[in-house]
């Protein structure tokens, strides 16, 4: 003989009542415990290495800073790309591991690579920091300061004081200053002037 489900359902309906209430119930639970967040933290085997170096023209940083760096970090295991970009006084080596090894130990390897390297780097270097990417580090607020009479100088430093206060907020994991154009020193020569006091 065989079972017929929507049978036993409409006949059993006592039954049939009491297992989608227990469904309800077990689905209501779920919804309420499952934990639940705008940027779920998953690991990453990603590592970003940043360095600055003021004045240093991109083949500079290239060639003294960035290329030393990914050398050694292409002799690690496990390495799947290794990305770069050189800039104006500022370098960034990005390597991304294969998604089976342990992020956490493959971070800390990079860390033990470029302090190894750091001493045979220019002593210029004024910052050379490793990251890892974390999944949580996203722009939650972003607070634009804009005026037509103040120069830039006073936005920057409104800037660098608002950061301070909202480091120190609670909960606050790290406020950052970016689109502040860097400050310059123009020196304009008097070649006549020069030339009187027999200069070069």
């Amino acid at each position: 003989m065989r079972f017929d489900i929507a049978d036993f359902a409409v006949r059993r309906w006592q039954f049939t009542l009491v297992a989608f209430g227990l469904l309800t119930l077990l689905g209501l639970n779920a919804l309420m415990t499952t934990p639940r967040s705008e940027d779920p933290h998953f690991p990453i085997p990603v590592v970003s290495v940043r360095a600055v170096m003021p004045g240093a023209e991109p083949a500079e940083i290239e060639q003294l800073v960035v290329d030393p760096i990914e050398d050694v970090l292409a002799g690690l295991d496990d390495v799947d790309d290794i990305a770069s970009t050189s800039l104006d006084g500022a370098g960034s080596v990005n390597v991304e591991f294969d998604w089976s090894v342990n992020p956490e130990r493959k971070y800390d390897e990079v860390v033990r690579e470029v302090n190894a390297l750091r001493p045979s780097l220019p002593a210029g270097l004024v910052e050379l920091e490793v990251r890892r990417a974390r999944t949580t580090e996203v722009a939650i607020v972003q607070v634009a300061l804009v005026s037509e009479t103040l120069p830039m100088r006073r936005l920057e430093k409104a800037a660098d004081q608002l950061r301070e206060r909202l480091d120190r907020a609670p909960g606050v994991r790290r406020a950052e200053i970016w689109g502040a154009p860097p400050s310059e020193v123009r020196v304009a020569l008097d070649t006549a002037r020069l030339a009187e006091l027999r200069l070069p």
